[in-house]
């Protein structure tokens, strides 16, 4: 996801069965200044949450994540409130400790129903592990607590994206975007409103580029792009396509847009020319090779093209077409 509510970064690199091994390990670091203040008074009053949870704060912007992940995790078991088991189930999220952090979480949203910020990580982590049910519906949990959550209707766009279900997908998009027009939301409508060819798309680009007042997103150039592409107006598409190459050369999908125009035209060794700048500017972008694998073998130049194949493949094992013309061309059916 791609928002944050105020987070320490949690880079965990031990699971909690190792945590009385870690804390031996670490018990002198936390003699050590700042942590020694945190300590004595620890010593003084163990059982008191808040001193646990402040060193675990500063041991985390340290970089010592196994230490604070035993701090976070004693913080929650002296005191089981919203925040600690916020900071606890995180950590176990970056641990990779996914259904452990479920279990904290499920036990935060039933000890404290209204905190939007246990919803939001335990929606976060039923989508990490597949469960897109159970996210959706943690989702719609926070937008009936507050139907104006932006951040949600987003979430759940990403969500229905990911599982192809584009339709869902731009009605959260446009949902989220309605409640705070926000660039990287409005470029994902814009996105699908080329690929439906949506009369529409092209002032509603030059809308998000007059909001885009740092000049910095190239997206709405490419979708006005990708809209001309679409709709069969290949000279304007390739005018804004060379637009984008030209102001970011990394930005891939112009490139690969140009590159199959030019290759619909039969122009062959021009498209080589755009997919070989994209293999150069990142050699392990799988369509470019495949794209490339098609022009040779338009050209007659089969085993080229199969090599080509394979490279695509060997890249993106779930590139099925690739695949397929890997086989094909190497007579394995």
């Amino acid at each position: 996801m791609k928002w944050s509510i105020f987070l320490l970064i949690l880079v965990l690199g031990a699971a909690s069965c190792r945590q009385k091994d870690t804390r031996k390990n670490y018990e002198d670091l936390l003699k050590l200044p700042p942590y020694k203040v945190f300590t004595d008074s620890i010593h003084n009053e163990p059982k008191r949450a808040g001193l646990y949870f402040s060193r675990g704060g500063l041991l985390s912007a340290a970089g010592q994540f196994d230490a604070a992940a035993a701090d976070f995790e004693k913080a929650w078991e002296l005191e089981a409130s919203d925040v600690n088991a916020w900071y606890y189930g995180s950590t176990l999220i970056n641990l990779q400790r996914y259904d452990s952090a479920i279990n904290i979480l499920k036990k935060a949203n039933v000890l404290f129903p209204a905190s939007l910020s246990i919803k939001e990580r335990l929606a976060y982590t039923y989508n990490l592990v597949k469960k897109t049910d159970a996210a959706l519906a943690m989702y719609d949990e926070i937008i009936v607590r507050d139907s104006s959550d932006f951040r949600s209707w987003a979430a759940k766009g990403y969500i229905h994206q990911d599982a192809g279900r584009d339709s869902l997908a731009i009605a959260c998009f446009k949902k989220s975007y309605a409640l705070n027009p926000i660039q990287v939301v409005g470029e994902e409508i814009a996105f699908q409103m080329a690929q439906d060819k949506d009369p529409q798309c092209i002032s509603f680009c030059q809308l998000l580029i007059q909001r885009d007042s740092a000049k910095t997103s190239i997206q709405p150039w490419y979708c006005m792009g990708l809209y001309h592409k679409n709709t069969g107006n290949t000279t304007e598409a390739i005018k804004l396509f060379d637009y984008c190459i030209k102001t970011d050369y990394t930005f891939p999908d112009p490139y690969l847009d140009k590159g199959e125009i030019l290759y619909n035209q039969k122009k062959y060794d021009e498209a080589l020319k755009i997919f070989q700048l994209v293999k150069t500017n990142n050699n392990t972008y799988a369509d470019a090779y495949f794209w490339t694998g098609k022009c040779y073998e338009a050209q007659g130049k089969k085993p080229e093209a199969a090599l080509e194949y394979e490279r695509a493949y060997a890249l993106d094992k779930e590139f099925k077409e690739a695949k397929d013309a890997m086989n094909r061309l190497k007579g394995k059916g």
